[in-house]
């Protein structure tokens, strides 16, 4: 069963700690679409808010 995925904004620059490298980074008014749970972990931590 595939992960529910849901749109976030990017708030605050942020780096993807899930990367290989871990050199990716995300910038404000970025749009992404991401697991429900990573995305709901990004919006608790203030870097990032749900897309309406």
């Amino acid at each position: 069963m595939a992960q529910e995925k849901v749109k976030i904004v990017v708030l605050q620059k942020f780096r993807n700690k899930f990367s290989k490298d871990k050199k990716q980074v995300f910038e404000p008014g970025a749009e992404l679409s991401f697991p429900k749970e990573r995305a709901d972990d990004v919006i608790a931590r203030g870097l990032a808010k749900l897309k309406e």
